[in-house]
């Protein structure tokens, strides 16, 4: 599943409602993008579910966390 520039659309309370529905497992592996890295980090540690956060840049792809 490909969630795309979802903080465009949604207040941030929920997308921290999608990501722990989309975080029990029942949609296997979900793809998240932002523009703003430390706003994901926000909801992440917020919802402590199994996350890699990786950033695109110059088309290089570095894992952050």
């Amino acid at each position: 599943m490909l969630l795309d520039d979802i903080f465009d659309k949604l207040d941030n309370n929920r997308v921290a409602q999608l990501v722990q529905l989309v975080g029990d497992n029942n949609f296997g592996q979900v793809f998240i993008t932002d523009t703003q890295p430390e706003r994901i980090n926000k909801i992440f540690e917020a919802n402590p579910i199994d996350h890699r956060i990786f950033e695109v840049k110059s088309g290089n792809v570095a894992r952050i966390i």
